[in-house]
């Protein structure tokens, strides 16, 4: 141990610091949270309280990272796009597949989210 270092015992460790989350790891967290929020309550009670409620980080946190719903609410929307391009590119270079099965994958895949989109309109 270096001298000069302070010991540290678990009776002065501050637990806000120990919890800390990378950046990244916490809008992650957030965003989770936004879609539990949304599934679970529905559009009309979805809120930014609501949101850093259910990812467990403070309001100032949250709005660190999303200075507002409409915010949370398109990058939710960016990330969907983003992950259903993919879907896409993967589907149709899946030549192995027969075309029909492939767009059969694709269409079940979008009546799950259309589901959960219904089902708190």
């Amino acid at each position: 141990m270096a001298k000069n270092m302070p010991m540290v015992s678990w009776n002065n460790v501050s637990w806000s610091r120990v919890r800390q989350v990378h950046p990244a790891g916490l809008v992650a967290i957030i965003l989770e949270a936004a879609v539990y929020v949304l599934a679970a309550q529905g559009a009309a009670c979805f809120t930014t309280a609501r949101v850093a409620e259910r990812a467990d980080v403070s309001i100032g946190s949250l709005y660190q990272y999303f200075p507002n719903k409409a915010v949370i609410l398109f990058r939710l929307q960016t990330d969907e796009w983003r992950q259903t391009s993919g879907m896409m590119r993967d589907i149709h270079e899946d030549t192995c597949d027969p075309a029909p099965n492939r767009l059969r994958r694709f269409i079940c895949s979008e009546c799950g989210e259309a589901a959960v989109c219904v089902a708190h309109q």
